[in-house]
């Protein structure tokens, strides 16, 4: 059985938009402990380190995104994370 990161905690320190930490969890909780390397030899899972640097990061470019003026992210998030076909 693989290793999952608790991704919760560590979003929620991000003092994030509700609607936008929602959806970045839900894409989170799916894709977080996926491999990505086409050439990875091994077969074990992917360490909670990894995760956790995965999860640490995008929170860290979205909130310096927000910084920056580009709020309007939520949008494309919702609809990545299918969101808004949920409120219809």
């Amino acid at each position: 059985m693989a290793a999952i990161l608790n991704v919760r905690a560590i979003v929620r320190g991000y003092g994030l938009a509700p609607e936008f930490r929602d959806a970045l969890l839900k894409l989170l909780d799916q894709h977080v402990a996926e491999i990505h390397s086409t050439t990875r030899i091994s077969r074990k899972a992917l360490s909670i380190k990894t995760q956790e640097k995965r999860t640490t990061v995008l929170c860290k470019a979205f909130m310096e995104l927000k910084a920056g003026g580009y709020d309007s992210l939520l949008g494309g998030l919702r609809l990545a994370a299918g969101l808004d076909a949920e409120r219809r």
